[in-house]
């Protein structure tokens, strides 16, 4: 018997007190009943509310992950113009907090500017007792997939905590309220020309030169208003460099259709939906799915998604 077996066995039980072991086999018993349980409810009940039937058999089912969501989703009114201003409003989910409600919300504006486009993104979330902001404007070219010139995005991050429970109240006056803590916060401003990104902060700047196209996650999304699955339309495949939210550039990104799905959500008829996969170096698999209209209504990137809301004139 070593050092710990023997001072483990000398400690005396306690009335209704259970032992190590006993403690980390019952978790491991309570976890597996909980994970086949969310198995067995997700595959019971095939034509339930937010079924998702596959049009063909090697399809991405990325939009499983919100299958809770879609059961209360309903799809906004209103169109993108082509070429005209527009708002667009999306909830953020994440399947990990198993909540049907968003923990966020992203609104999109764009506008024709001289000579190219304008995006503006106004993003919020709260992930228990933390929020964030993101505020960006992008200015970009007028190309099918609009290339970025320049930007300023604002970044914070802030405590935002629900009332203490009643059993703490007794040391609030002891202990300094979460609310006094001051936010973080960041600007970033950037420049793409002659084929060189430029990105400063207050705390560095920094270069780097690349030979392909370099848009915004929002320029795609754009881009991909009335495309259809189909190998022959001009944006079915694109290769790119993606910049993403504060100094994430992510290269060597590709776009290529992924096929046809028909989606039943609540109590409507099943739509048809033209999928799009994009994969590329630092970023997860990110597939959008565009509805029978032509507009981008889902996103799905690893765990988080993104579902449109509505739509306005800008």
């Amino acid at each position: 018997m070593n050092r710990s077996q023997s001072r483990e066995a000398s400690l005396p039980a306690r009335p209704g007190a259970i032992c190590r072991r006993d403690f980390l086999v019952s978790g491991v018993k309570a976890s597996l009943c909980f994970i086949a349980c969310d198995a067995f409810a997700s595959a019971a009940e095939p034509g339930k509310p937010g079924h998702l039937g596959h049009a063909t058999r090697n399809i991405d089912d990325s939009l499983h992950i919100i299958a809770d969501y879609l059961t209360l989703y309903t799809p906004p009114a209103g169109n993108f113009p082509a070429s005209g201003s527009w708002k667009a409003t999306y909830d953020i989910l994440q399947r990990a907090t198993r909540r049907k409600a968003a923990y966020g919300h992203m609104v999109v504006t764009r506008r024709p500017v001289a000579g190219g486009i304008t995006y503006d993104t106004d993003f919020h979330n709260r992930l228990f007792d933390f929020g964030s902001s993101l505020k960006s404007t992008m200015r970009c070219s007028a190309d099918p997939l609009p290339r970025l010139v320049e930007w300023t995005t604002d970044y914070e991050v802030y405590l935002q905590p629900d009332p203490p429970p009643e059993w703490m109240q007794e040391f609030n006056g002891s202990i300094p309220p979460l609310s006094s803590v001051p936010p973080t916060s960041m600007r970033e401003r950037g420049t793409h020309k002659d084929g060189v990104l430029e990105i400063s902060t207050s705390l560095n700047s920094r270069k780097i030169q690349t030979d392909r196209p370099v848009a915004p996650q929002w320029a795609v999304l754009d881009a991909l208003r009335n495309a259809k699955a189909d190998s022959s339309a001009p944006i079915a495949n694109l290769d790119f460099d993606l910049f993403h939210n504060l100094t994430s550039y992510r290269p060597h990104q590709r776009l290529r259709p992924s096929g046809v799905l028909d989606i039943t959500m609540g109590n409507l008829p099943p739509q048809t939906f033209h999928g799009f996969y994009q994969t590329g170096i630092g970023s997860e698999p990110t597939n959008y799915w565009i509805d029978s209209q032509g507009r981008p209504l889902f996103m799905t990137e690893g765990l988080i998604s993104a579902a449109l809301t509505n739509i306005e004139p800008a």
